[in-house]
């Protein structure tokens, strides 16, 4: 089948989605930065998170003209900074190194959205499901870059609260 052909067969299914919906459904695309934040533990505090990023898809139905539940598959990326100060047999500051965390998710929110009616602005929040891809160590700097292997947990689960726009 020739690209041409795929594009438009997949434009026809997007808009007769949308026309047996009768505007109830209504699907989309999301991006966005991350941040993330953690509570509940005595060393929470020094997390160093920095901007992650979140790509995906999203569905709307509508349960009255302005409020929605919306079910999103994303792929969500959270980075951490760390750094590492070495030190001698006498107690001495040896050198530092920088590190990088970085998780890469398949994220399930759930939320209930509620759109402010002809501004195109709407608020949303519910619970969500992140699924553990892959984790890495990346190090800053010439240090040898084999595999570091943790156990980490392969799903977690939130609260997630937006404001947004529809464009």
């Amino acid at each position: 089948m020739k690209i041409k052909e795929l594009v438009l067969l997949i434009i026809g299914l997007f808009f007769s989605l949308n026309l047996n919906a009768q505007n109830e459904l209504k699907i989309g695309v999301n991006a966005g930065m991350t941040y993330p934040d953690i509570r509940g533990h005595e060393y929470a505090k020094y997390n160093n998170f920095k901007l992650g990023y979140l790509l995906g898809v999203t569905f709307d139905y509508y349960l009255t003209e302005d409020l929605s539940l919306k079910a999103n598959v994303n792929y969500e990326r959270k980075i951490k900074k760390l750094e590492v100060t070495y030190y001698d047999y006498e107690a001495e500051e040896t050198g530092k190194q920088s590190f990088r965390e970085i998780y890469e998710y398949i994220n399930l929110p759930v939320l209930l959205k509620y759109e402010f009616v002809n501004s195109g602005f709407f608020v949303n929040g519910g619970p969500f499901v992140n699924y553990l891809l892959n984790y890495r160590i990346k190090p800053n700097g010439s240090i040898d870059e084999s595999n570091v292997l943790t156990e980490q947990k392969k799903i977690d689960f939130g609260l997630s609260a937006g404001i947004g726009t529809i464009i």
